[in-house]
């Protein structure tokens, strides 16, 4: 009887751990990319944003997997224009991960266009509930962007910091994201 009791004791965990090892190979071998920590962005946000101390604007942030599961597609729009422009913030990031190189990396799309002061791919890390994204730009500087998932309020919060010499500055965007209430949400 105690090898019987011993057999499952190193059967079972053995069995659970090829099992989750054979899980693991079959989610790489279909190409996409998992993230359980993005995962918590997909679907629809209220935002509020303050950006260079000017008074709150409102607006939206939406996020979905798209292209085979390989990129968070983020799409943000504001209320209020941007100072200089007339239009309001409205821009699309892609984020995915560069399996190769231990690194998220990601595409921003945005109201700027062509003159987006922004060079090529944005790289990040992830620790914990945050990914930080840096930018690299025109002028040898750097943005630092924070995404931060708090699970005690299921709400997010962005943050963005120009960096000189590998030093952060002062926000210049902060922006909070809690989940939209939907039409169905409002009874």
């Amino acid at each position: 009887m105690k090898t019987a009791k011993i057999f499952s004791l190193i059967t079972v965990p053995l069995l659970s751990c090829l099992l989750a090892l054979t899980a693991l190979a079959q989610d790489a071998a279909d190409g996409s990319f998992h993230d359980d920590l993005l995962d918590r962005l997909v679907g629809q946000w209220e935002i509020t944003a303050i950006a260079h101390g000017r008074p709150p604007d409102k607006g939206i942030l939406t996020a979905e997997w798209v292209l085979n599961h390989q990129f968070l597609k983020i799409y943000q729009k504001g209320t209020a224009n941007i100072p200089g422009m007339n239009t309001p913030f409205e821009g699309m990031y892609f984020i995915g991960y560069d399996h190769a190189n231990k690194h998220y990396l990601a595409h921003l799309v945005c109201v700027w266009g062509g003159d987006d002061p922004t060079e090529g791919l944005i790289y990040g890390s992830r620790t914990g509930n945050k990914i930080k994204l840096v930018y690299k730009t025109v002028h040898d500087q750097g943005i630092v962007q924070r995404f931060t998932w708090e699970p005690e309020t299921k709400s997010w919060h962005i943050v963005s910091r120009i960096a000189k010499a590998g030093k952060e500055e002062a926000p210049f965007l902060e922006i909070s994201a809690v989940p939209a209430k939907l039409p169905a949400d409002r009874n």
